[in-house]
This record gives C-alpha cells, sequence and structure tokens, in this order.
C-alpha cells in the first residue's frame, strides 16, 4: 500500500514547460527579500551586505562540477537570477 505522498511522485502533472528560468524565480525572490533585509537593518552598504552577497552567490558556484565543494546541482539559471534579484535590491 502506498501513501498519499508517495502517489503524488507518480502524478504527471499538467505543467510542461521548456523555459528553465521559471523554475529559478523562486530563489531570485528569495536573494531579493534576504538582501532588501538586511539593507533595511543596517541602512549601509557595509560588511553585511557583502556577507550576505558572498552566502547566496558562493554555495551556487562550489556546486560546480569542476569545484565540488558541495553535492548538488549547478544551475546557470539560478546564478543568473540571484544576481539579478541582488542588483534590484
Amino acid at each position: 500500500m502506498i501513501s498519499i505522498f508517495e502517489y503524488l511522485f507518480f502524478i504527471d502533472l499538467p505543467i510542461k514547460t521548456n523555459n528553465l528560468v521559471f523554475f529559478s524565480i523562486p530563489t531570485g525572490i528569495w536573494a531579493f527579500c534576504f538582501i532588501f533585509s538586511i539593507l533595511l537593518i543596517s541602512n549601509a552598504i557595509d560588511w553585511s551586505f557583502y556577507l550576505a552577497v558572498c552566502l547566496i552567490i558562493a554555495p551556487e558556484l562550489m556546486q560546480h562540477e569542476n569545484l565540488g565543494l558541495l553535492k548538488g546541482t549547478f544551475d546557470v539559471n539560478d546564478l543568473m537570477i540571484n544576481l539579478i534579484g541582488i542588483f534590484i535590491a
């Protein structure tokens, strides 16, 4: 007997897209909100801003297959959307 959660993994959802940027939007929104909150708290671009940018960009770069420092999938779309979110904030 399979549970409802296992059953949900077998459902073919009607969302068919070739636009992979669509799946990177949540990480860009997260980057924007994180930087925006840091700027609201500190009221200036200081070390906390640069630390926050490094906390967003470094893990994505560390997932690159040539570095292999973090397990995960490196995606250029995630990196670009994160940078856009940072610059918009």
